[in-house]
């Protein structure tokens, strides 16, 4: 899975490299190309939807950011996702966010 969205996130990627920079506004937004940025993005869209996310999520958000991105164009790249797409991106399929476990069954 993780395959998957690395290729997603190529993708979104190399069709927005060319408007990259480090740090820009969007609408009223400030994106920064951190996993701090990523972090807020994924939360903040969750919280519009009205998902209830867990006190943990943010922290596990940040692991898992550092383990899949890898420099901070991807970084801008997931921060510019509209909502449906930075939480489609993240929690794929299984509509789990990071550091939620998997269901037994």
């Amino acid at each position: 899975m993780r395959v998957a969205l690395a290729i997603l996130l190529g993708l979104v990627f190399a069709a927005q490299s060319s408007c990259f920079r480090q740090s820009y506004s969007s609408g009223f937004r400030t994106i920064h190309g951190t996993c701090e940025g990523v972090c807020d993005h994924y939360l903040a869209c969750k919280a519009e939807r009205g998902d209830e996310v867990p006190d943990a999520t943010r922290g596990a958000c940040q692991v898992e950011c550092r383990e899949i991105f890898s420099g901070p164009e991807a970084l801008v790249a997931f921060e510019r996702l509209s909502c449906d797409d930075a939480i489609a991106f993240v929690e794929g399929s299984s509509g789990r966010g990071p550091g939620q476990p998997q269901p037994h069954g």
